[in-house]
């Protein structure tokens, strides 16, 4: 049953957690697309501003050059120096506003050859009127041939600029339409998944409920078989082997636990009396084969003093023999201090 619910909530959180997932990866590319459409659409206006940039100073060039061939009058000109530089450095920020895009860069390298060659005519009209007073027609058509090249390039990058920008866009309105959809589908379905596995669980928890309660009744009815054990411990702790079970008798849970502990403080007590009657015999059986031997009584005193303390782990020990008049004497000391004639004396060897 644990299984079965843990499972079950597992299933239902995965499932959730997946639909989740696949919602806000929709909604995410639907507002990454939105947000690169924003930029292309910047950019294509940035590209198509800076191509007016590029052909405007191509333009005032021109005007300065036909102020100055109709009046030949040098100020004329004053707009004229500087347009071809301003020209070229809008046409390189156009190159690097492209740099993704092969097409526009082999355009932005005929646009360049173009404004050369213009500004390369208005500079041989401007001389030509210098110093002859006189205009070449023919100076003129030519350099109208490069202007017309130069706009119908320029024509062609914004045309270029402006259908890219309206396949993204295309793109865009798609994942637009789609991401919705998605999205309340998505919704839909979190909302059935989790109402079916809320069914799932609660039923599994009303069949563990139920279990439980079955196993509380089996348990009142173990119960009372209990108490047979622990009489039968109690008896057994007190001796007593001839007890039989009585299934009339009734006792709780806790009084087994009395029952065994008065069975352990009887087998306690009985291993105890085993352990020392044990050690007795052994320091007995120890101290005898020291005395083992012929050796003076002080030796004796001494060395059987010795094994006495160091089995029984004293720290200090003597040992006294009766004189015979009913009097002890000192016979023997182990780190014992013992005043002779008003002074102490420390006997650690005996």
């Amino acid at each position: 049953m644990k299984q079965s619910l843990t499972r079950n909530l597992a299933i239902g959180f995965g499932f959730s957690l997946l639909i989740l997932l696949g919602s806000s990866v929709a909604s995410y590319i639907s507002i990454q697309n939105l947000l690169n459409s924003s930029q292309w659409v910047n950019h294509t206006y940035e590209v198509v501003s800076t191509l007016n940039d590029v052909v405007n100073p191509i333009h005032e060039a021109e005007t300065s050059q036909r102020g100055f061939l109709i009046t030949n009058d040098p100020e004329y000109l004053e707009p004229f120096h500087g347009a071809f530089e301003e020209s070229l450095a809008a046409l390189e920020r156009v190159k690097m506003l492209t740099t993704d895009n092969p097409s526009q860069q082999i355009s932005c390298d005929l646009l360049r050859s173009l404004i050369n060659k213009r500004f390369g005519k208005l500079e041989n009209l401007i001389r030509s009127k210098q110093e002859t007073n006189l205009v070449d027609t023919k100076l003129l058509l030519a350099g109208k041939n490069y202007m017309d090249s130069i706009v119908v390039t320029i024509d062609k990058m914004k045309n270029s600029e402006r259908e890219l920008l309206a396949l993204r866009t295309r793109r865009f309105d798609t994942f637009s339409r789609y991401t919705p959809a998605i999205i309340i589908l998505s919704s839909i379905f979190s909302v059935l998944i989790a109402v079916f596995f809320y069914i799932r669980v609660r039923n599994d928890i009303n069949e563990r409920v139920r279990l439980q309660r079955n196993l509380e009744e089996k348990d009142s009815e173990i119960s009372h078989r209990i108490q047979t054990v622990s009489r039968i411990a109690a008896s057994i702790s007190s001796g007593d082997y001839s007890t039989r079970i009585n299934d009339d008798e009734k006792d709780n849970l806790g009084s087994l636990s009395s029952a065994l502990n008065k069975m352990g403080d009887s087998l306690e007590y009985s291993f105890k009396q085993l352990s020392d009657k044990e050690w007795l015999q052994t320091g007995t059986a120890l101290i005898s084969e020291t005395i083992i031997g012929e050796q003076s009584l002080q030796e004796l005193n001494t060395r059987a003093l010795q094994v006495m303390a160091d089995y029984s782990q004293s720290s200090v020990g003597a040992l006294y023999l009766n004189d015979g008049n009913h009097a002890l004497v000192f016979s023997a000391g182990y780190a014992f201090f013992l005043r002779v004639d008003g002074r102490q004396e420390n006997d650690r060897d005996g």
